[in-house]
């Protein structure tokens, strides 16, 4: 089911899966944020603040180097969700940068932490995103590692498109 937003458009496929009226349920508990190319959504080691839904932005999770390189380990789009805490105040070790300006819903972090704890329909969508988005860092690792740059941007390129 499509729950795009007119003007402000897209949809999150994890919220989108959601049964309707867990979906209604969660919807105050988000707002609609846009969100501009390189915006830092959380740095690495920071206390995550909030999760984002994207519908139509793309967002690069990237490990910072200590000679000020970063390495991007995964991508978010429409299908998943950025910043999920694993503990309340937790943190993770990349940081979220926007690669694609669009839209999100954005949920704060201790509400989302709150929604989760419930179980349910969204535990049991973030429980599987997690999953594949685990499967895809691994793939990353592999492929930053054994690739040419040109496949790499081969990849990247194909993976925006998808998002």
């Amino acid at each position: 089911m499509d729950r795009g937003r007119g003007v402000i458009g897209g949809a999150n496929q994890l919220l989108d899966a959601l049964p309707a009226d867990e979906y209604q349920r969660l919807l105050p508990r988000l707002r609609a944020v846009f969100v501009e190319i390189k915006t830092v959504l959380f740095e690495a080691g920071a206390p995550i603040a909030q999760v984002d839904f994207p519908r139509n932005c793309v967002v690069s999770l990237v490990t910072p180097l200590q000679d000020g390189a970063v390495v991007e380990v995964a991508t978010v789009g429409n299908e998943g969700i950025v910043g999920v805490p694993l503990l309340r105040g937790g943190a993770l070790t990349f940081r979220a940068v926007c690669s694609v300006a669009g839209w999100c819903d954005r949920m704060d972090a201790p509400t989302f932490l709150s929604e989760v704890e419930r179980a349910g329909p969204l535990r049991d969508l973030i429980d599987d995103y997690l999953q594949a988005l685990f499967g895809q860092i691994s793939q990353a690792a592999a492929c930053n590692r054994l690739h040419s740059n040109e496949e790499r941007l081969s990849r990247w390129l194909l993976m925006s498109q998808d998002r």
